[in-house]
């Protein structure tokens, strides 16, 4: 079978609730993933208008003998969102239809609009067969199914389809 090149694109993904964000990024990913065709091949672009570090909490041994305490460490978001997907493909059985280096991420200040006015171009996805855009405040339900997604996309012809919160 040829390979079926989907762009998946998350326009703006920003600073509030950030933390809750990455976690329907997580769960996007892996059931776009699992609901994947064998034949499908993935690229990612994601633009991310957070440009300030952000604090996580992490546990940390001092001393001898060593106690666990408390601190934050600071991290890029762009390296937190890659760090996500990352973690949301590592023991998926078809994770190899989403490579590292397929995933582009953008920081940029800006609002949705913009981004898909200047990063989402007939250049950047020409050799792609889907163009599908997710918002990062939209949680796929646990019986989304990719191939009805194309099914609308292809009969429509659209050129980017996107799911919403209501069935309207």
């Amino acid at each position: 079978k040829k390979p079926m090149k989907i762009l998946l694109v998350l326009p703006a993904i920003g600073d509030n609730n950030f933390i809750q964000k990455l976690s329907f990024l997580r769960h996007n990913i892996r059931i776009i993933l699992n609901t994947a065709p064998s034949n499908a091949v993935f690229q990612m672009f994601i633009t991310c208008y957070r440009l300030s570090k952000i604090q996580l909490p992490v546990t940390i041994m001092i001393g001898d003998p060593p106690v666990m305490t408390q601190a934050t460490q600071e991290i890029n978001p762009g390296l937190l969102i890659r760090r996500t997907i990352l973690e949301a493909i590592s023991d998926l059985p078809n994770k190899g239809v989403l490579q590292s280096h397929n995933i582009k991420i953008k920081l940029a200040r800006g609002f949705l609009g913009q981004f898909l006015f200047n990063f989402v171009k007939p250049d950047n996805y020409d050799n792609v067969d889907y163009v599908y855009l997710f918002l990062d405040d939209i949680r796929l339900t646990e019986n989304f199914k990719l191939d009805l997604l194309q099914e609308i996309y292809s009969l429509s012809g659209l050129d980017i389809i996107s799911p919403s919160l209501t069935h309207d």
